[in-house]
């Protein structure tokens, strides 16, 4: 891992552990997305991580919160809830970016206001309709 924070890399893959076991609990979704997501695409540590990242849909969100709550997580002030929950543990942080479709069935932010800026890719538009975007 270089000059990576090896212990503290290695509680954070502890952590994604643990986040992935409590939507497994609760039937939610999560995908990493930022450093982590990089990270796990190529199979390594590239570098320090200053927090965890995940989308996870905005209607399992709630019962997602109990159980990192009952894992000894503690939610912390952030973007409004109905975007963005952010929770510590041991000093390190994770936040999930909550996810939802709009009136077409592409995939946004949740509560995020108005429909996508023009130009802006969604997640589900562009690769299916073939945009170089």
């Amino acid at each position: 891992m270089g000059d990576v924070d090896e212990r503290r890399a290695g509680r954070q893959l502890e952590l994604i552990g643990e986040a992935l076991g409590a939507a497994g609990e609760t039937g939610a979704e999560l995908w990493l997305r930022g450093g982590w997501a990089v990270d796990f695409t190529l199979g390594r540590v590239t570098r320090d991580h200053g927090d965890i990242d995940w989308f996870t849909w905005a209607e399992g969100a709630e019962a997602l919160a109990r159980e990192l709550i009952r894992l000894g997580y503690t939610e912390v002030a952030g973007p409004p809830a109905e975007l963005q929950r952010d929770f510590a543990k041991d000093g390190l942080e994770s936040s999930f970016t909550l996810i939802d479709r709009d009136h077409l069935g592409r995939i946004v932010v949740a509560g995020a206001p108005g429909p996508a800026p023009r130009g802006r890719r969604t997640c589900s538009t562009a690769d299916r309709e073939g945009s170089a975007g």
